[in-house]
């Protein structure tokens, strides 16, 4: 009777196979997760920059809006990075100044280092102008 095997070399074949798909596999798995790990640290950062626009938009006196034309910084230790937040009227140029008596610009910019790499995120809001006080007679 004839027992049926695999002879080594075919067994050292499906080993190095194997081994080699594991290999790549676990590297895309690696690859995948540093990636996960950045787009969170980024995330994160945004997610600053959103803040310190509510910051603004939500300020006490909203009357002074846009008399301050100086911006406000703001510099983060950690994570390291400059949020930078004005507020501005509609330029005279833009095609929205038929809005310029409603509504006006509220900015907030980050900057930050990413690796080697310097990443910025910019958010823009409108916000209505407070409605003016009539005279009284």
């Amino acid at each position: 009777m004839i027992k049926r095997a695999f002879t080594l070399l075919e067994v050292l074949l499906a080993l190095s196979i194997l081994t080699s798909s594991v290999f790549v596999l676990s590297q895309l798995h690696m690859r995948a997760l540093f990636r996960v790990i950045r787009d969170r640290n980024e995330i994160e950062k945004i997610f600053l920059v959103k803040k310190d626009l509510y910051k603004l938009f939500f300020k006490a006196d909203k009357k002074a809006w846009p008399k301050e034309e100086k911006p406000q910084i703001n510099k983060l230790e950690n994570p390291e990075m400059v949020i930078t937040s004005y507020v501005r009227d509609i330029d005279a140029k833009s095609s929205l100044k038929k809005f310029k008596d409603k509504i006006f610009i509220a900015q907030s910019e980050g900057e930050w280092k990413s690796g080697h790499l310097e990443q910025r995120a910019k958010i823009v809001s409108f916000v209505l102008k407070p409605p003016k006080e009539k005279e009284k007679k």
